[in-house]
């Protein structure tokens, strides 16, 4: 028993457990999706802002509206970077992370250089903004491409992260298995010997007998389930023993009585015979009378202890035939 309520509780930790890593995995999944969404809007903001960039240069009388909020969106983003980092555990991660806010921060600072000169119409500010828009569209190219590798890194860092979560999962759902298919011998075992007690107090009980009452044979190795067993197939041989025993017994009262019938009877016999002698007492009437009595009460015990034999006979009849 003491076994059976340690796997119990082992398989209730097992089901906390593996609804743990699926939390887990969840939680992974979210910081995933949500990371990925983040990396990508900066990507598209950095796209957005070479080609505003590209389109107000060739365009002068274009507004730097569409472009500041471009660049307000990509900062709002940066200034949440430890809140969208903080479910990722990476080294990695958090290293290219710096490295591309470096080269932001450097692709940024050409963006208000172009901001600046672009107000200012010079043959001097065309050629600089000249060489500002083909660095801006340089850096550009190197920023989408560090925000490829960091998508790189991070999904590696995630299937790493799930694999792991898989595999603990995979070892959790064994043991449960494992513990489940153990208790469940277990508890079949119990269940045979309940069904088979169960069976037999039926029986008792619908027919008022101990007649159909048998022992159990169960095949198991579960000590407990081997001990009440054991323990009612002894009751079983110790009802079958006492009623065999008080079958004998009454048979030897039986033939007792046999024997001493037979010697009442040639007693009165004798009685008899004396009867034809006149000068006997008067007395020997009343003995004779006494004689009869106590064959008639010796032969009615006798009919009754049969009887009584026969009973206990058919209270065991079945299990010995079976």
């Amino acid at each position: 028993m003491k076994t059976v309520k340690l796997i119990i509780l082992l398989i209730f930790v097992l089901f906390v457990a593996l609804a743990f890593t699926f939390s887990k995995t969840s939680q992974q999944n979210n910081a995933q999706d949500k990371l990925l969404n983040i990396i990508n809007e900066q990507k598209s903001y950095t796209q957005t802002i070479s080609k505003d960039i590209f389109y107000i240069y060739k365009n002068k009388t274009s507004d730097t509206k569409n472009l500041d909020i471009t660049i307000d969106n990509f900062l709002k983003n940066l200034k949440n970077k430890e809140i969208i980092l903080q479910n990722v555990n990476s080294k990695k991660i958090y290293s290219k992370s710096e490295y591309i806010i470096e080269l932001w921060q450097d692709f940024f600072k050409s963006v208000k250089e172009f901001k600046k000169l672009h107000s200012i119409a010079s043959i001097y500010s065309d050629i600089i903004l000249k060489d500002i828009v083909r660095d801006i569209y340089n850096k550009n190219i190197n920023l989408v491409s560090e925000f490829n590798k960091l998508i790189k890194i991070q999904q590696l860092h995630y299937d790493e992260k799930l694999n792991t979560y898989k595999y603990l999962q995979y070892i959790i759902l064994i043991l449960l298995l494992f513990f489940l298919y153990y208790l469940f011998i277990q508890m079949k075992d119990n269940l045979t010997f309940m069904h088979k007690f169960l069976n037999n107090s039926s029986k008792i009980i619908s027919n008022s007998s101990i007649q159909n009452l048998e022992p159990i044979n169960i095949q198991t190795s579960n000590t407990q389930t081997i001990k009440a067993t054991n323990n009612f197939n002894l009751l079983v041989d110790t009802i079958n023993t006492s009623v065999n025993q008080s079958s004998a017994s009454l048979q030897h009262s039986l033939k007792s009585l046999e024997i001493l019938e037979e010697h009442i009877e040639q007693l009165f016999d004798l009685i008899s015979q004396m009867k034809n002698d006149k000068n006997l007492d008067n007395e020997l009437t009343k003995k004779e009378d006494a004689v009869i009595q106590a064959l008639e009460e010796i032969t009615s015990s006798s009919h009754k202890l049969s009887s009584l034999k026969m009973s206990l006979d058919n209270l065991i009849t079945h299990s010995k035939t079976n």
